[in-house]
């Protein structure tokens, strides 16, 4: 639902109209989904360790992933041809990573946050096809692609 919201927010941003913003926009957006990538790395390695690696947390988070494989090729190749650096992948993903699990930590109760984490995994909740298709196209809509 929180990737919906801000698909939906970010698809009703106004268009940048200099050549320079869209650059910068286009990086910030390629951050952005790459945190969310790490997020969900990052929330599936806390919670299967939290839960005494029970299985179905590392399921939800293989099966997410190979649901997503695509999406993450056509990321990765709207990063290569975008002039950004490389490094912006490896480095959001970690900071997502490190920022979801820092959250986690705080949590009052974890198992319940995870809980709650695989049963909206598992529903599609968090379908980064969705959200990352749409952030795909309006990059490609900017550039020209």
């Amino acid at each position: 639902m929180k990737l919906r919201i801000l698909a939906v927010v970010l698809a009703l941003m106004p268009l940048p109209q200099l050549a320079v913003a869209q650059e910068v926009q286009q990086g910030a957006l390629l951050q952005q989904v790459y945190v969310l990538w790490g997020m969900m790395d990052g929330a599936a390695n806390f919670c299967w360790e939290a839960a005494n690696y029970d299985v179905a947390y590392m399921e939800a988070h293989q099966n997410w992933l190979a649901n997503n494989v695509i999406v993450r090729d056509e990321l990765d190749a709207t990063l290569a041809a975008s002039g950004e650096a490389p490094a912006l992948a490896g480095e959001s993903e970690a900071a997502g990573s490190t920022g979801i699990v820092d959250i986690l930590k705080q949590a009052t109760n974890p198992e319940e946050a995870c809980g709650n984490w695989l049963r909206a995994t598992l529903a599609g909740d968090y379908d980064a096809e969705l959200y990352m298709a749409e952030q795909l196209g309006l990059l490609r809509e900017r550039d020209g692609m």
